[in-house]
């Protein structure tokens, strides 16, 4: 599925990305929420695929956002929180 590319490309792209000590969210963080987004999206896949479509483009933008590179993640960090306040609802 195509959802799942775009996750499974975020959570690699930000598990290589460089971030230094400084910046309020970690590589670690970062990495931890992408897969656990990455979990709730695949098991949403089998149950609610016209929701996973519907954020389809917020994940695009996501992927692109980490593949710009940047030491803070910050706002990576920020909009996997809110990605997955989405799809809590």
């Amino acid at each position: 599925m195509r959802v799942t590319t775009i996750v499974a490309t975020l959570a690699a792209a930000i598990f290589l990305s460089a971030c230094d000590d400084k910046a309020s969210c970690t590589q670690e963080e970062a990495q931890k929420k992408a897969t656990d987004l990455t979990t709730k999206i695949t098991e949403m896949a089998a149950t609610a695929p016209e929701k996973v479509a519907a954020v389809a483009p917020k994940l695009q933008e996501i992927a692109t956002k980490v593949a710009a590179g940047g030491d803070d993640l910050t706002e990576v960090c920020k909009a996997l929180d809110d990605m997955a306040a989405e799809l809590a609802k």
